[in-house]
Formats: C-alpha cells, sequence, structure tokens
C-alpha cells in the first residue's frame, strides 16, 4: 500500500489572520485576469473555496472577506438565571431552598442549578460558575495564605479520650471577604474542609462578625454528627467573648483551636 502523500501548501493549515490576507489576494488575482482554477492549485485551496470568495467579494466587497472573531460557548446560564441563584445561595440556608443540609457544597450547587435552570454542570463547572458569582471561598486545605501542611494536621490529632464519642475529624475553617461588581455589599464567606471531605461553606451578606461565625458553626454542628474540633485558619471573629460562650455552652460538641 502506498503511502499517504501530504500537501506542503495546503491553505487550510495557516492561522486565520493569515487566511483573511490570502483570500484578499486571491480575490485580486482574479480581478487581475488569472483563473480561479490556477490560483486554488497554487495556494492549496478548492476550485470551490476560490469561487465563493470571489463571490463575497463581489456582493460585499473586501469587508466580506475579512475575518470575524469566532463566536464564545453560549453561556449555559443567563444573567438573570445567575442573578437568581446568587440570591439562592447569599444569606440563605440550604434548607430554605428544601435540601436536607445546612452548609452549601458543590454538589449541593450543582443540584441546585439542575432544579432551577435545568443545567446540569460538572464539579468544575460549579467551581466557575461560583468563582464568577465572587462566592468560591478558598480551600482550607490547598494553597494560598491558608495553607496547612501535614504537620499543622498532626498538631491537631489530639488522641481521643476513652469512653468519649469518636471526633468527626479536625475542620480548618477560613474566613474571607470577597467583593461583588456594582452596587453589591461585600460578602462574607466562610467555609471548612476536613481531608478529602466536600468544601461546606456559607455565604453572609454582612461583615465579618461573632454573630456569624456562630451561625456558621451551628450549622457545621447540623451537617456533621459527632464532636468537632474548628481549627481557625483566618478572620478574628472566634475570639470574640460571645462565640466562647457559645463553645461552652456546647457541653464538649465543639471545640475551637487556632494556627495564629
Amino acid at each position: 500500500m502506498m503511502p499517504t502523500r501530504t500537501r506542503d501548501n495546503d491553505g487550510r493549515k495557516l492561522d486565520r489572520k493569515t487566511l483573511e490576507g490570502i483570500r484578499l489576494r486571491v480575490v485580486q488575482q482574479v480581478a487581475e485576469g488569472r483563473r480561479p482554477e490556477e490560483v486554488a492549485a497554487t495556494l492549496g485551496f478548492s476550485r470551490a473555496t476560490v469561487f465563493s470568495w470571489v463571490a463575497k467579494y463581489r456582493a460585499g466587497g473586501a469587508e466580506a472577506l475579512r475575518t470575524r472573531k469566532a463566536p464564545g460557548r453560549t453561556p449555559r446560564l443567563s444573567p438573570d438565571q445567575l442573578t437568581r441563584l446568587r440570591r439562592t445561595i447569599v444569606d440563605a440556608d440550604p434548607r430554605q431552598s428544601g435540601l436536607p443540609v445546612a452548609l452549601w457544597t458543590r454538589v449541593l450547587v450543582g443540584e441546585l442549578v439542575q432544579r432551577e435552570c435545568d443545567v446540569r454542570l460538572s464539579p468544575a463547572s460549579i467551581g466557575r460558575l461560583l468563582d464568577r458569582l465572587h462566592l468560591l471561598p478558598p480551600h482550607p486545605l490547598r494553597g494560598g495564605r491558608s495553607e496547612t501542611t501535614p504537620s499543622m494536621r498532626q498538631r491537631h490529632r489530639s488522641p481521643q479520650r476513652p469512653g468519649t464519642p469518636r471526633r468527626s475529624g479536625v475542620h480548618f475553617v477560613t474566613e474571607t471577604v470577597q467583593r461583588y461588581c456594582g452596587d453589591q455589599p461585600p460578602v462574607t464567606l466562610i467555609a471548612a474542609a476536613v481531608g478529602n471531605g466536600p468544601l461546606r461553606f456559607a455565604a453572609y451578606q454582612t461583615v465579618p462578625g461573632p454573630d456569624v461565625f456562630i451561625d456558621f458553626c451551628r450549622r457545621l454542628m447540623h451537617d456533621v454528627p459527632g464532636p468537632l474540633l474548628l481549627v481557625v485558619l483566618s478572620g478574628a471573629a472566634h475570639r470574640s467573648g460571645s462565640v466562647a460562650r457559645f463553645v461552652k455552652e456546647t457541653e464538649g460538641r465543639l471545640q475551637l483551636s487556632s494556627l495564629r
């Protein structure tokens, strides 16, 4: 079987801007008297392609042969849908939307998008969506200023006392403030993660403070059974007296620590 021969002058391999110049040059050569078949053979285009360029030029002039910006991917969610989703997540408990848990995760946001907008998104697409809405909290265990090391995590693996309920892992917590475009007020994002578990977060359209932090702790305690140890990586609300009193009232259900 003979090997397939490739053409070195295949015009289909050229970039878009170069093709624009070639189209303009082709119609100019045809206008000067060269046969379209000859021009096509020389440049590596089909006869039909050259004739189509000539027809476009005669109908719309040189502008008809200009390279136009390739259309981007059609957004799967409209601006109105994005606005509604943001309003649903900010200052809202997922239980208000009929979901069984009190904190948001990517999976839950995906379920919300599918239910409200009839659109199925991958986990990566959900992350990009949250980032676009300025509702993507930094992951406490991955990169950034709040990165933790194995030694940090080991430091907070306190031994389990005999006869006490097993602790549901060490949750690392971050608190950040995100600013949105327009006149929207800033949003406080609090997130918690443990090991390879999901990133749980809440969004509050208010400044950070003890009340916000306590509300987050209540919701985390609802979603995660057993005693909890929270290692706070950022923010200062957890140092307030009201938070200390709240932790004491949990009677060991919740403990707080800090790396700072």
